[in-house]
């Protein structure tokens, strides 16, 4: 993989994870680190092409003669107006084309002078004489430091009377580019040369002042040349043999392959400046173990629900359902006419006795009573709150709905839970135990039971006579003449005594059938209620899984960001 191609990948990952985390303070942050993703994608596609240089320094180090002198001939002059540059002033070939509005509205919208020029040895050189930084005008060096990130190659000037300025090494300081793509100037070493047998002892000593200098403000190895710019231009002085190794390492920088290798550089310089900026600022706000510790207590902690949400149940059904399913199961038009009579005045004697409607409303059923749903819509609004604190703590302002306003969203969640169980028991209630009942059975079982009796007063009442006749002989005249035999045996002592045996028979048998039925009623309300409890307990669990699923998935969301900022290079 191709160099430019490393670095662009390494940028739109960091891009992507700028637009999409959550581990970001505010807009702001995230706002900022993503343009300064953006122009760095945009430098690395305007690799090729001129060289841009950057000219730091004080008021009167001679910035404007080292531009002269890379030209060869005048082509910047220094300010009549005050003794310090007021804005960056753009020196560039007129074939070259510099979108400075561009540029200017980037940094600040800042004002950059242009200043064109048709001096062909530096064609592919544009070079930015930056503002005073030793000036009173805090801007300036404001304009400076912004500018900086733009340069692919920083020029410092200094000079032997202003070397040891503090404001150098200030702006040095608070100055993010690669030191790599530094080179350090010492400009107007003439002044010292003119002591003649002493000159180079005081330019050793300056140069080895301002040497130690820079290491103290962390640069070991800078690249330093000493001259006097002046020899560049005028023709009749002999050319400073710096001045020469210096105009000679620009103008190398300035060939096109050492002029992408350098835009490269700084933009891999910039990128691995602002993922240590959010490695620093994320990573130690947001820790993965602090991360892995809410997941893990969000998942321990999280055993206890399912008791709650049991007893939220128990307390929801208990009773109220069982009475209310066998109203809804008492189906008399189920039963046989003498049970159903019999129904009919253990119906009117329940309803009295119980209060219950003559009609199942489920919608009278109170899912939500107060303190089960309190205590179980207080522990999940608990970790709610724990979870927010914790964000809270790292910095991470982007989060669940739930997590804004825990108070609000789990009440309802639970509510919602219980709205859709009771509509769903309210629709199936109506169907499924009614054809699970077994009502036909019942039916022919309590018709068996009652013609048992009637079966044996027409035993009773039968001639033994005529039922040998037809039995042994065949004499169906004899078979006939049974029904007449049968209603004439009523009405004799025998028979109206098996009669009345007959019907205190089935006056105890037709109370029992419907107890029966009652019983069996009741017996089914309670296994369904049992069930329809187990089943509000699992809806309850339900949802506050679903509540668990969404605060563990944004936990596991925050470590997967932590690990992608802990891979970035």
């Amino acid at each position: 993989m191709s160099y430019k191609k490393e670095l662009i990948e390494r940028i739109t990952e960091l891009k992507e994870l700028a637009s999409g985390s959550s581990l970001w303070v505010d807009q702001e942050v995230r706002a900022s680190v993503g343009l300064e993703v953006d122009e760095l994608a945009s430098r690395v596609k305007r690799t090729e092409g001129v060289l841009f240089i950057g000219l730091m320094g004080g008021a009167g180090v001679g910035k404007s003669t080292i531009i002269n002198a890379l030209a060869g001939e005048k082509i910047s002059g220094s300010s009549t107006k005050r003794p310090f540059t007021e804005r960056p002033v753009c020196y560039h070939h007129q074939d070259t084309q510099i979108d400075l509005e561009a540029l200017s509205e980037q940094v600040k919208s800042i004002n950059i002078a242009d200043a064109p020029h048709q001096v062909e040895r530096i064609r592919n050189i544009v070079v930015f004489d930056m503002p005073d930084f030793d000036s009173i005008i805090e801007e300036h060096r404001v304009i400076a430091l912004d500018m900086l990130p733009r340069f692919d190659l920083v020029i410092w000037v200094t000079s032997p009377e202003k070397y040891g300025d503090l404001s150098f090494y200030e702006m040095l300081g608070r100055a993010s580019q690669s030191q790599d793509n530094f080179i350090f100037v010492l400009n107007k070493t003439d002044l010292l040369n003119n002591h003649n047998d002493t000159g180079q002892d005081q330019l050793s000593q300056v140069v080895g002042g301002f040497t130690l200098k820079l290491n103290r403000v962390g640069i070991m190895q800078p690249l330093l040349f000493y001259f006097c710019a002046l020899s560049g231009i005028d023709q009749n002085r002999d050319k400073d043999p710096n001045f020469i190794a210096f105009k000679d390492l620009v103008f190398k920088k300035r060939e096109e392959k050492e002029i992408q290798a350098i835009k490269l550089a700084n933009v891999e310089s910039e990128l691995s400046r602002i993922v240590h900026q959010v490695k620093t600022s994320l990573t130690g706000r947001a820790g993965k173990g602090a991360v892995e510790n809410a997941e893990q207590a969000l998942i321990t902690d999280w055993d206890d629900i399912r008791g709650l949400s049991q007893n939220l149940a128990e307390a929801s059904l208990a009773g109220r359902l069982e009475k209310l399913l066998a109203v809804l199961l008492y189906q008399p038009t189920q039963a046989i006419w003498p049970v159903r009579i019999c129904l009919a005045v253990y119906r009117l004697f329940t309803l009295i006795i119980h209060g219950l409607p003559r009609t199942p409303d489920i919608s009278n059923l109170n899912l939500t009573p107060h303190e089960e749903t309190g205590v179980l819509v207080n522990r999940l609004v608990y970790f709610c709150h724990r979870l927010a604190h914790n964000l809270d703590m790292w910095g991470v302002k982007s989060r669940p709905e739930m997590l804004h306003s825990p108070e609000k969203f789990v009440p309802q969640t639970i509510t919602t839970a219980a709205l859709f169980f009771r509509e769903r028991i309210s629709n199936s209630l109506r169907e499924e135990p009614l054809m699970k009942f077994g009502y036909r059975w019942r039916k022919i079982k309590h018709s068996l039971v009652l013609l048992l009796p009637l079966v044996f007063l027409i035993i009773r009442l039968l001639d033994p006579a005529l039922v040998s006749q037809v039995v042994r002989h065949g004499n169906w005249p004899a078979f006939y003449q049974m029904p007449i035999n049968l209603i004439l045996t009523l009405y004799t002592p025998q028979g109206l005594t098996a009669l009345l045996a007959f019907l205190l028979i089935e006056a105890i048998m037709i109370p029992l059938c419907a107890r029966s039925y009652l019983k069996d009623i009741n017996a089914k309300s309670v296994w369904l209620a049992g069930v329809l409890r187990q089943d509000y307990a699992a809806e309850l669990d339900k949802a506050a899984a679903g509540l668990k699923e969404k605060l563990l998935d944004f936990t596991s969301r925050l470590k997967n960001e932590l690990n992608r900022i802990d891979r970035l290079k």
